[in-house]
């Protein structure tokens, strides 16, 4: 099984977006459902280079759950989203995860392919 290292299921809510999420923090989030077995199926990953709170408030509505990483900085934000994106192929996700612009970071599946997610 694969592990997202992400937080606990919370509901996809501004109470629990609110009480959980910090402000002002880079982060990525996984969007979904947990279902009866308690297993979280991830529908979509958003990720937010200065304020994942205000993505997950924006995101309110479009699944039931989310769980979330807080990150250091920029680009372990770029890093963790583009793991997340190869290893769950969320279905919400059809374009790979972009840098931050103006920076030249690679995505560690993506080296030496073809192709080369856009800034």
């Amino acid at each position: 099984m694969i592990q997202s290292q992400l937080s606990e299921s919370l509901p996809l809510s501004f109470d629990a977006i609110a009480q959980h999420v910090p402000t002002n923090s880079p982060g990525v989030a996984a969007l979904g459902y947990t279902d009866v077995h308690g297993r979280f199926y991830i529908s979509y990953v958003g990720y937010a280079f200065k304020d994942l709170r205000q993505l997950l408030f924006d995101r309110i509505g479009t699944a039931l759950a989310f769980k979330f990483v807080i990150e250091p900085g920029a680009e372990a934000v770029f890093k963790t989203a583009c793991r997340l994106f190869h290893d769950f192929r969320p279905i919400g996700n059809s374009l790979h995860p972009e840098r931050s612009p103006g920076t030249d970071w690679q995505c560690a599946r993506c080296v030496g392919r073809s192709w080369i997610p856009r800034s």
